[in-house]
C-alpha cells in the first residue's frame, strides 16, 4: 500500500504540469515525457514524435547579453526499426550510427572528427 502514494503523486504532477522542486522546475506532458526543465536561468526543452521518441533537445539561456541564447541544440533521427540512426548537434556536428545485421551499433561516424 505504500507504493500507491508516490505513483499517485507522479501521475498528478504529470497531469497538472506544475514545478517539482523550487528552482529546478520539471514539466511533463500527459504521456509522462519531460518537456521542459529549468536550472536557474537555463531552460531545456524536449521534443518528441508521435511514437514518443526524443527528436529534439534545446538548452537556452535567455538574456545572456553578447552570448547566443541557444547554448545546445540537438536533433535525433531514427530508422524504420526505431533505432537511433543519427544525431545533429550544433557544436559537434552530425553523427551517424550504422547497425550490423544483429542490431548492434557498429560505429559512430561524426563529420567533425573524420
Amino acid at each position: 500500500m505504500d507504493y500507491i502514494l508516490p505513483i499517485f503523486y507522479y501521475y498528478l504532477r504529470a497531469i497538472t504540469a506544475k514545478p517539482v522542486h523550487g528552482t529546478n522546475e520539471e514539466y511533463f506532458n500527459f504521456k509522462y515525457r519531460e518537456t521542459l526543465r529549468s536550472q536557474g536561468r537555463m531552460h531545456t526543452s524536449f521534443k518528441y514524435d508521435r511514437t514518443s521518441r526524443l527528436t529534439g533537445k534545446q538548452t537556452k539561456r535567455p538574456g545572456a547579453g553578447i552570448l547566443p541564447d541557444i547554448i545546445l541544440d540537438r536533433s535525433y533521427s531514427y530508422d524504420n526499426l526505431d533505432r537511433l540512426a543519427g544525431k545533429k548537434h550544433n557544436r559537434q556536428g552530425q553523427s551517424d550510427y550504422p547497425y550490423d545485421v544483429t542490431g548492434h551499433i557498429e560505429s559512430c561516424h561524426n563529420e567533425e572528427y573524420r
